[in-house]
């Protein structure tokens, strides 16, 4: 798959295409280009119509689509490095969390703590970012409601109030959406994260998109007080429970309890205690190699939560999949 990217074939083979035409387009030794197709055609990513001649399926389309493209090519080279040391690595520590972003498997794959890595490599930064964009793509179905969803008396009619502080956001891509898809929503719209990476944000279009960018670090005290809901999206799972806890009292310190008021958001997986999927599962020891974060179960939320002196009110869960969001107050 990764050399059949490199080789544009799912941009070539839009069509019935012939050996001849694709060896004259990729200048590649035909027998090679065989040899990889059908390796293509058996997992369905391409078809094979006759013994020279192809044509694409709906999984090759989708590998035009940048986010899928790149999320493949991010999983081959930037992690697939790590999965042969993860058995020793484990075997080393006494099969011990390390409860460290320093010393997990891809620190010791590529010299550096993974945010460090990514600012030191721009190009694959930049791969990451796109593949990261994956979940701006998912379907109606595997995409959870918000509670603005529901009843909306409870929101804020004062356009100058700050309606939700998306904490550690990127470069608004939650937000953006949210925006879109609940436009009768009043109120500041707040997206936080590092300054290397505010800086970036065109803040122009930030507000015809109805954000404002704010440089903060999540382990900080934050700044913004009393705000309706303070919104973590695929953020707790990068960490362990130590870091996750600073982040979450951290939040709790500035949100408004009268009476529960503020209102905690986590998008995240919930996993199921019984009867895991395979991907969810494998994405969770991925997390462990990465950064030693981890995906959580139902329970594990709820007692981390507990921890941090909040109380789960609702889970608000797709048609489809495990990624949901947490409704939490303070306890």
């Amino acid at each position: 798959m990764r050399v059949a990217i490199d080789l544009k074939l799912f941009e070539i083979i839009n069509k019935p295409t012939s050996l001849d035409e694709i060896v004259e387009q990729t200048k590649a030794d035909p027998t090679i280009l065989q040899r990889i197709m059908r390796a293509v055609c058996a997992i369905g990513y391409l078809k094979q119509t006759t013994a020279t001649q192809w044509e694409p399926t709906p999984l090759s389309q989708a590998l035009n689509v940048p986010c899928f493209r790149d999320w493949l090519i991010a999983h081959f080279d930037q992690r697939m490095a790590m999965y042969p040391k993860f058995p020793a690595w484990l075997k080393k520590r006494g099969y011990q969390s390390t409860g460290s972003i320093y010393d997990n498997v891809l620190a010791e794959t590529v010299g550096s703590e993974a945010w460090e890595w990514y600012e030191n490599n721009p190009e694959d930064h930049a791969v990451f970012d796109s593949a990261m964009s994956l979940q701006e793509n998912f379907p109606k179905e595997m995409t959870p409601p918000y509670p603005f969803s529901g009843d909306m008396g409870e929101l804020l009619t004062d356009p100058d109030a700050v309606t939700l502080v998306d904490i550690g956001g990127g470069y608004g891509q939650a937000v953006k959406k949210l925006r879109a898809e609940y436009p009768n929503v009043k109120g500041r719209f707040i997206v936080q994260d590092l300054p290397k990476t505010i800086d970036q944000v065109d803040v122009a279009q930030a507000k015809k998109e109805g954000w404002e960018p704010m440089s903060h670090d999540f382990f900080s005290p934050q700044s913004i007080k009393g705000a309706k809901y303070y919104h973590l999206r695929r953020v707790l799972h990068d960490w362990n429970d130590g870091p996750c806890i600073k982040i979450l009292e951290a939040t709790r310190a500035a949100m408004k309890d009268t009476p529960n008021y503020s209102r905690l958001l986590i998008h995240d997986f919930i996993l199921p205690d019984v009867g895991c999927g395979a991907n969810e599962a494998m994405i969770d020891l991925m997390m462990m190699q990465i950064s030693d974060g981890m995906e959580r179960t139902e329970s594990q939320w709820h007692e981390l939560l507990r921890k941090t002196g909040f109380k789960i009110v609702k889970i608000w869960r797709p048609a489809i999949g495990t990624t949901s969001v947490i409704e939490a107050v303070i306890a």
